[in-house]
């Protein structure tokens, strides 16, 4: 890794951490949603004698809002107001390279998303899913929130307006969760609209997490869900390499 490298991933590392508005507000948003139907699953048991399956019915969806809270509210909304306020076009002007800049603010990200990942499957056993799925669990958790965050990297390659971006910070994830399976079963919709989300790599994601945490068959075997997952979020990655602008 090279030094500047090095030193743009301590330095977007120490700045995300010090950003008690990003950081500390999406995990306890996330911590607080398992938290909450945790207890709702409890006391609503305890209430009816007859186990829920609140927790366990909610874990795709709240994976998907912990995800998307660090690829737009960490990863859009910053490099976005970097470029509103020239930061990346000033950068383009010294000895120091913008791809060192940007890949050095991967790390953090993908860290996070690999900790809220470890959550999730550890609440996951707790509820009777088996080891097999558990494990199969981790390996779809991590590609779904890197193909989240790759989405993220991509809103940020155009956007001007760190407003909008805040904004898309709120927008995108009703639209994924409802357009996923993740919120809204897809079964509700007319057909044509059905079959238009079942081509989402996030409906792709959703299928394969429910399928594990639920003991159902996926719509797609599971390697091929890996498979295309890993691809597009590689494509993903790759255009918002390519269409990053500093200006």
């Amino acid at each position: 890794m090279s030094t500047q490298l090095q030193e743009f991933t301590r330095t977007h590392t120490r700045e995300l951490l010090r950003d008690k508005n990003a950081t500390v507000v999406i995990l306890a948003s996330f911590l607080g949603m398992l938290g909450m139907f945790w207890i709702l699953d409890l006391v609503i048991s305890g209430a009816t004698g007859e186990p829920t399956m609140l927790l366990k019915r909610t874990f795709v969806m709240v994976s998907f809002i912990g995800f998307m809270g660090i690829a737009f509210g960490t990863t859009t909304v910053p490099l976005v107001r970097y470029r509103s306020l020239g930061t990346l076009r000033q950068l383009s002007t010294t000895p120091a390279r913008v791809s060192a800049f940007l890949l050095g603010h991967v790390p953090v990200r993908a860290g996070l998303v690999a900790a809220e990942s470890i959550i999730v499957v550890a609440v996951m056993l707790t509820q009777g899913v088996s080891p097999l799925h558990t494990l199969q669990a981790i390996v779809t958790l991590l590609l779904g929130g890197l193909l989240l965050l790759a989405l993220g990297y991509l809103v940020a390659a155009r956007l001007k307006n760190p407003n909008v971006a805040l904004q898309l910070t709120y927008l995108a994830p009703m639209f994924v969760l409802a357009s996923s399976g993740a919120m809204i079963p897809l079964s509700v919709y007319p057909g044509w609209l059905e079959s238009v989300c079942r081509f989402l790599p996030t409906t792709w994601f959703a299928d394969a997490l429910n399928a594990q945490i639920t003991g159902s068959a996926p719509a797609l075997p599971l390697g091929i869900a890996w498979l295309l997952l890993a691809f597009t979020t590689a494509a993903f990655a790759a255009l918002a390499a390519r269409l990053m602008r500093l200006s």
